[in-house]
């Protein structure tokens, strides 16, 4: 387990990033803690997510944010 704080705003420190850094099929669990939410910062993990979703491995999202950063499409969406 790594924890990364991207509130200073360094690529070497956004979750995209470090899961890049590491082969999907090494990957059994993702566990995101977000306190903003869209649907597209999701891009940077899609070849993690495809990975778990096709081996039925678990992913946990939490998500805490007010009404005006998150949007219920996006939050339906995922």
């Amino acid at each position: 387990m790594e924890y990364l704080d991207s509130t200073v705003r360094l690529n070497s420190n956004a979750l995209a990033y470090w899961l890049n850094l590491e082969t999907p099929n090494e990957q059994a669990h993702l566990r995101i803690k977000s306190g903003y939410f869209t649907l597209n910062g999701l891009g940077g993990l899609k070849a993690s997510i495809d990975h778990l979703v096709q081996n039925d491995l678990p992913i946990t999202i939490a998500l805490g944010a007010n009404e005006k950063a998150t949007i219920q499409s996006d939050v339906d969406a995922l």
